[in-house]
């Protein structure tokens, strides 16, 4: 068991992931900037896999979300620096604080006494190991604390997307190069919309297949902007580009703040006819390597699922 959790702190080593002693808390992970968060009423499921905060070393989460229940595992060391993994799982709770979608209240187990690699099968132990608290701001955004401790952020470990930290003077959130196949679900809030094409018919899901290109980073006026465009494929092929996604700064009260990103669908005939803008936001956190969430005004909504990583152009 020591070997095996000796091996699975080398990896996240690797990763570059943080310790949760009481000092390393104190280190509060990314900041990430949300603007006018009260707009924002919507709420999805937290991205699954593996979670981490920058700010620290060898420590990190594993995320599975099924049917409205997480199930995480951390990894890190314990007081006395021995390497340790924990398990816990709650349901999502919906949360009624600004900018957050979810909280979880969770009691952390700790699993020892059992077998080896290739070693018998044999019992473990199961023993109480505090509590963790999170809130998920985001898609790809959420605080953790431990047993009361300090808050601290974390988002999903992104690696082989050169992802950068596009806005360094407002935040160290990486924005990933987005380049590959998409599936884009809109849901329309509230009660079901006549598809005025199948007369009689009542939906309130449109999905459709998109290519995402790299970001595009820009200086204008007012800052730096960052897109990825956003294209339809026809056959033989034909491309036909029918929005974009954006991140930059905007102006609030006379001031700059942000970064915030708007993913805009100049293709609108849809839209248009079910009354929905085709102007939906997002925070950076609603912003990761595979998965992509943004509502409009009106609590319309859209995710984005990447299925595929083949280049624009190939």
């Amino acid at each position: 068991m020591k070997k095996k959790l000796k091996m699975i702190i080398i990896i996240l080593m690797l990763f570059g992931l943080g310790v949760p002693t009481s000092v390393a808390l104190a280190q509060t992970g990314v900041e990430v900037p949300c603007v006018n968060c009260e707009q924002y009423t919507q709420r999805t499921e937290p991205t699954n896999g593996v979670w981490y905060n920058k700010d620290q070393t060898a420590q990190g989460f594993n995320f599975d979300t099924q049917n409205g229940r997480v199930s995480g595992i951390y990894y890190g060391y314990d007081e006395e620096g021995t390497a340790i993994w924990l398990t816990f799982t709650a349901a999502l709770t919906p949360s009624e604080e600004v900018g957050v979608m979810w909280t979880i209240d969770a009691t952390l187990n700790h699993f020892s006494n059992s077998n080896c690699f290739n070693c018998e099968v044999t019992g473990f132990d199961i023993t109480d190991y505090g509590r963790v608290k999170m809130k998920f701001r985001h898609k790809n955004l959420a605080s953790v604390s431990f047993d009361g401790g300090p808050w601290q952020n974390i988002t999903p470990f992104i690696f082989g997307h050169g992802a950068t930290a596009d806005f360094p003077h407002r935040t160290e959130y990486l924005l990933p190069n987005l380049d590959g196949l998409w599936t884009f679900v809109y849901h329309v809030n509230g009660e079901a919309v006549t598809n005025i094409l199948l007369i009689g018919n009542q939906w309130a899901f449109y999905s459709e297949v998109l290519r995402l290109t790299k970001k595009n980073i820009r200086e204008t006026p007012t800052g730096r902007e960052v897109t990825y465009a956003v294209a339809r494929y026809f056959p033989p092929p034909e491309v036909l580009i029918i929005g974009t996604i954006t991140c930059k700064l905007v102006e609030v009260e006379g001031q700059l703040r942000g970064p915030t990103c708007t993913f805009e669908n100049n293709d609108g005939f849809w839209f248009d006819q079910l009354g929905v803008s085709r102007e939906f936001n997002f925070p950076l956190g609603g912003l990761g390597a595979y998965r992509i969430f943004g509502e409009t005004i009106d609590g319309h909504t859209f995710e984005a699922i990447k299925i595929d990583s083949t280049p624009f152009n190939s």
